[in-house]
């Protein structure tokens, strides 16, 4: 596999994450024990893995990331609901050729209860 460097289209959708106004310092947290391949195409520098506890911790500057797979032959088993946090990741990951297609953060709007309709969602591509 290339290096990371030689491949700048399958990483823009970190760069648009690392310095989106919304996100500036904060980082993705992954479960150690989510027997998902560890992530492709991701800087390590802004993701931690981290034990459950951490994991379903609300935390400020840490996000929980769900891989999600295009091809729909693996879906993470989440410990809680998704309205657990006020702050969730998805990244959706081709397993067949390790590509992240892109990351949607959902945001609970300020004032709203834990809803799924009461979120809002960035989403960053592998866009030019």
């Amino acid at each position: 596999m290339k290096q990371k460097e030689d491949r700048p289209f399958f990483t823009m959708w970190c760069e648009r994450f690392k310095y989106h106004p919304q996100f500036i310092g904060k980082r993705l947290k992954k479960l150690d024990s989510d027997n998902f391949p560890d992530p492709y195409d991701i800087d390590r520098d802004i993701y931690d893995i981290v034990t459950m506890e951490e994991y379903l911790k609300q935390e400020d500057d840490r996000i929980p990331i769900i891989h999600t797979c295009i091809e729909n032959v693996f879906e993470q088993r989440l410990p809680c609901p998704l309205t657990h946090w006020n702050e969730y990741a998805e990244l959706h990951v081709s397993l067949l050729s390790g590509i992240v297609v892109c990351l949607e953060v959902y945001t609970l709007k300020q004032g709203h209860k834990n809803d799924l309709m009461n979120y809002t969602m960035i989403e960053f591509k592998n866009e030019k």
